[in-house]
């Protein structure tokens, strides 16, 4: 990412930055900032910059922020058993006083 610093009139925007991305990824934010009617640019500083306050502030009090879709993989994931190693099997075995 390169940053450039310009001088501005007082709450202007006074930075700017380019960032390397494939085509499909450049499309879905092209996409979602004409779904919303912004401009591309418009839709980075309010939902990239957003999102990135999110974590930020989680980061800061040791909270995990997710997205729904993040929400719905961790669910996932606590609510399905695991597969055990056989290993793992007979230790349960022996720690539960059965062999």
């Amino acid at each position: 990412m390169a940053s450039t610093m310009r001088r501005t009139r007082a709450g202007a925007k006074d930075s700017s930055m380019m960032i390397r991305m494939d085509a499909k990824g450049k499309d879905c934010i092209v996409r979602a900032a004409h779904h919303r009617g912004i401009s591309v640019s418009g839709y980075v500083r309010n939902v990239v910059v957003a999102q990135a306050r999110l974590e930020l502030e989680g980061a800061e009090r040791s909270v995990i922020a997710m997205t729904p879709e993040e929400q719905l993989l961790f669910w996932k994931a606590l609510k399905s058993a695991p597969d055990l190693t056989p290993s793992q099997k007979a230790l349960g075995k022996v720690m539960q006083g059965r062999e």
